[in-house]
């Protein structure tokens, strides 16, 4: 019994040295780490969402980050809330830099009639659709995170929506140390990306049809980001996403517009020679909007933005829903050209849908809401177009330069063989379709938009395998086979 006592209180003696031990390592390793971390700019743009902005603010100083490389940024689009002086009331271990954004009054737009009468394309006067804003909605987030980079000062600029919730404390220093490697090489745009963290939806109660809906894409959307390596510009998460003040700098930041700022922003980022990286653990939880009406209008807002998004880069057009222009029967193509002439006609029309939709949820007849809410978006969406583009005439000028300019990009387009489309990658922008051949022999041409919306590299590739596999087995011979055996291959040629 005596030896045993002895034997158990060295090994306690021995556990406590380790113990002793291991902490001690891991504050050093803790201590190194911080040491070695990059100094972080956290700019939050916000809009009378004053408690919103608080609760964030307020999770922000339980964040584990050294104070001394620390920044926090509010850029207050109009404060029609008394945002700023709610903040200054916090007790908080950094006091927040808080930048007033004056409240915009939208200008008088020319009319792009009198801008093509003067001989003038109106597809160069990019700069007066860019300073439009609407009526109550400020100058637009992506002016107020322009604002607060601005004012940052430090090497990382990480942009969090003023309506997200830090799941853990530390976020902050996840976001910063995958910048630390790039951050030693600053001549090398390869080696800079953005770091897009997920953003789960919160919705505290989703009991009618839209909030179900929305909830579930944003689960998907965001699962994807989770579980992906190298993303796509339709991928990167204003929300929640951090980058390299000289990369951010390098791609001019966001370009101000009602919507798709954060494709835009992707799409010169990745055009710059850097990437989009996720970044899977930095969770951030995002209160989503699941009001119909408010969801409508920013299918219009997208549409406004995405005819803004083919001015800057024509080349985009193919890689936006925009291009199903290219592909829409006569039926529907008649409809909106009859907006384009009417927009009070398709205003009336979106008012009119969503009484509809209430009135289906009422009655529980989901298969109907979805057919009316699917086309209840496309009409906004186009709507937003008509409203960007001003006219019918002018929208058709610029799908015959995209048109023009695609011809141009023809002779380059990519050639993948088939069995080998998981090997190949492809630059947003850099053309329309992708020619796909088996064992030398041409198959057919892959259009981009293919890639779906929002655009995505796997979602090309397996309808690239869908349509070809079939021929290519035929051409093999293979179409002779058992059919289980050849619906294998197929779904193997999709695996690819």
């Amino acid at each position: 019994n005596a030896r045993a006592q002895d034997d158990g209180r060295e090994s306690n003696a021995r556990a406590q040295d380790d113990g002793r031990e291991s902490n001690a390592r891991a504050e050093q390793g803790d201590e190194w780490l911080l040491r070695l971390t990059p100094s972080l700019s956290v700019i939050i743009p916000t809009r009378g969402r004053r408690e919103s902005v608080k609760r964030l603010l307020e999770q922000l100083n339980r964040q584990e980050f050294p104070r001394e490389k620390l920044e926090i940024v509010v850029a207050v689009d109009g404060d029609i809330d008394q945002t700023a002086a709610a903040i200054e009331q916090l007790n908080l271990d950094i006091s927040p830099t808080v930048v007033v954004l004056p409240e915009a009054s939208p200008p008088t737009l020319r009319s792009w009639q009198s801008l093509g009468a003067n001989g003038v394309s109106p597809f160069c006067h990019v700069a007066s659709l860019l300073a439009m804003t609407e009526d109550g909605q400020g100058r637009g987030a992506a002016a107020a995170r322009n604002v607060g980079a601005e004012r940052a000062t430090h090497d990382v600029l990480l942009f969090l929506d003023d309506d997200v919730e830090l799941t853990h404390p530390r976020i902050l220093l996840q976001h910063a140390t995958t910048h630390t490697d790039s951050l030693s090489t600053r001549s090398n745009a390869e080696n800079l990306f953005a770091a897009v963290g997920p953003c789960p939806p919160k919705v505290a109660q989703a009991s009618t049809y839209m909030a179900q809906k929305l909830r579930s894409w944003w689960a998907d959307h965001t699962g994807q980001i989770a579980e992906a390596d190298q993303l796509t510009f339709t991928d990167l998460l204003t929300a929640n996403v951090s980058m390299p003040r000289q990369l951010f700098e390098a791609v001019d930041g966001f370009t101000t517009m009602p919507r798709r700022e954060d494709w835009e922003l992707g799409y010169k980022i990745l055009r710059h020679g850097a990437q989009i990286r996720s970044l899977p653990n930095a969770v951030v939880e995002h209160h989503a909007d699941v009001d119909l009406a408010n969801a409508i209008a920013d299918r219009r807002r997208e549409g406004h933005g995405d005819l803004i998004f083919c001015q800057l880069h024509p080349e985009a057009f193919y890689w936006l829903p925009i291009a199903a222009w290219d592909v829409m029967g006569k039926k529907r193509r008649s409809a909106i050209e009859k907006a384009f002439a009417r927009p009070d006609l398709a205003q009336r029309a979106i008012a009119a849908g969503i009484k509809c939709l209430d009135v289906l949820e009422r009655l529980g007849l989901r298969d109907q809401y979805s057919r009316i809410l699917t086309a209840l978006n496309q009409t906004a969406y186009w709507a937003g177009v008509c409203d960007a583009v001003g006219g019918l005439d002018n929208f058709l000028s610029l799908v015959a330069d995209v048109h023009r300019l695609a011809r141009v990009l023809s002779d380059d387009r990519p050639r993948w063989e088939l069995v080998e489309i998981g090997q190949h990658e492809i630059v947003p922008g850099s053309t329309d379709a992708v020619e796909i051949v088996h064992e030398g022999q041409p198959l057919g041409l892959a259009p981009v938009r293919w890639g779906g919306v929002p655009w995505q590299m796997d979602t090309f590739r397996a309808r690239i395998a869908a349509h070809f596999a079939p021929t290519a087995l035929s051409l093999s011979g293979l179409d002779q086979i058992e059919p289980t055996m050849s619906e294998e291959l197929t779904a193997e040629a999709g695996a690819a």
